[in-house]
């Protein structure tokens, strides 16, 4: 009787210690699904249109699409106007934004004094023109005065070792607008002129 009761206590010792060893495996299981299921990228900030990346004081101006990094996805420059304050000759902000496979945009850089403002251009308005992408590098094209004319046009390339933007030439012409016959003067400035420059620490 008594190697009987030792018997049937030891099959009931069995069963609790496999019901528990199967509840903290579901436990585990359970966990890991948790932990490995996600739609966000970690440690970094994305979107799917570039109005979520607008910077406090800033409303969106304009976008323009091109392949900013050479990696055949198509990227984002964003350009804001400045809304608080008032000093209307504050530049505008320029934003690189970076896409993926599934079009999904991460901020790449960001210059406040990246492009003119729009009371910039005297006599002939906003002198902001567009923003040209081609295959790593971009353009940000200027175009105002008054009887003479002018043009202001930075441009900026991909560096694949720090994935960084370098002004990479800037140009600028001058003309007389009611008098061509008198010509005009041209620069263009390349880095043997002004060095190594940061896309995000670049001023006119």
């Amino acid at each position: 009787m008594r190697t009987a009761i030792i018997f049937c206590l030891s099959i009931l010792f069995y069963s609790c210690a496999d019901t528990e060893e199967e509840e903290v495996a579901a436990t585990d299981s359970t966990k890991v699904t948790q932990e490995v299921v996600t739609d966000e990228p970690q440690g970094e900030e994305w979107s799917e249109t570039p109005m979520d990346f607008t910077p406090e004081g800033y409303v969106l101006f304009k976008t323009f699409n091109g392949d900013l990094n050479r990696d055949e996805y198509e990227d984002i420059v964003a350009v804001f106007n400045a809304v608080d304050g008032d000093d209307e000759m504050t530049n505008r902000a320029v934003m690189l934004l970076t896409a993926d496979a599934d079009g999904k945009l991460t901020m790449a850089a960001l210059n406040k004094e990246g492009a003119l403002c729009g009371e910039c251009g005297g006599v002939m308005g906003d002198p902001f023109v567009e923003v040209v992408i081609k295959n790593g590098y971009f353009t940000i094209e200027h175009f105002g005065g008054s009887r003479e004319k002018w043009t202001d046009d930075p441009t900026f390339k991909y560096n694949e070792e720090d994935g960084k933007w370098y002004l990479h030439r800037h140009s600028k012409q001058v003309h007389d607008g009611l008098a061509p016959e008198n010509g005009s003067s041209s620069t263009m400035l390349t880095t043997k002129d002004f060095g190594v420059i940061d896309f995000e620490d670049f001023k006119y």
